[in-house]
C-alpha cells in the first residue's frame, strides 16, 4: 500500500516535472522563432544597407561626393551594428536550439520513466 502511494507521488512529481519542463520549451521555442524574425530583420536591413552601397559606388565622381557626404555619416557605423547584433542573435538562437533539446531529452527520459512505473 506504502510502496502505491510512494509509485503515485513520484508519478505525480515526474508529471508536474514535466508540465513544467513542456512549459519551459515552449517558452524557448517562442524565444527562438522571435530571435529568428529579429536575425531576418537585420539581415535584410544589412542587405538594402548594401545595395545602397553599391548604389553610391557607381555613381560619378560629382554625385558620389555629394551622396557620400550625406549617406557615409552614419552608414558604416550603422553597417557594423547591424552585423553584431546578427552575430549575437546568431548566438541566441543557437543557446536556445540547445535548451530545447536538452528540455525534449528531459521530456522523453520522463515519459520513458512513467512509461516503465506503469507497467
Amino acid at each position: 500500500m506504502f510502496d502505491k502511494v510512494q509509485e503515485s507521488l513520484k508519478r505525480s512529481k515526474d508529471e508536474r516535472q514535466k508540465k513544467r519542463l513542456e512549459k519551459e520549451r515552449l517558452r524557448l521555442e517562442k524565444a527562438a522563432a522571435e530571435a529568428v524574425r529579429e536575425k531576418e530583420r537585420l539581415q535584410q536591413e544589412a542587405e538594402k544597407i548594401q545595395a545602397e552601397k553599391d548604389r553610391l559606388l557607381s555613381l560619378d565622381d560629382k554625385g558620389l561626393m555629394v551622396e557620400l557626404i550625406l549617406a557615409v555619416r552614419g552608414l558604416y557605423s550603422q553597417m557594423e551594428y547591424i552585423q553584431s547584433q546578427q552575430a549575437s542573435l546568431s548566438e541566441r538562437v543557437d543557446d536556445i536550439e540547445s535548451d530545447i533539446s536538452s528540455i525534449r531529452s528531459d521530456i522523453s527520459d520522463l515519459e520513458s520513466r512513467l512509461g516503465s512505473s506503469d507497467q
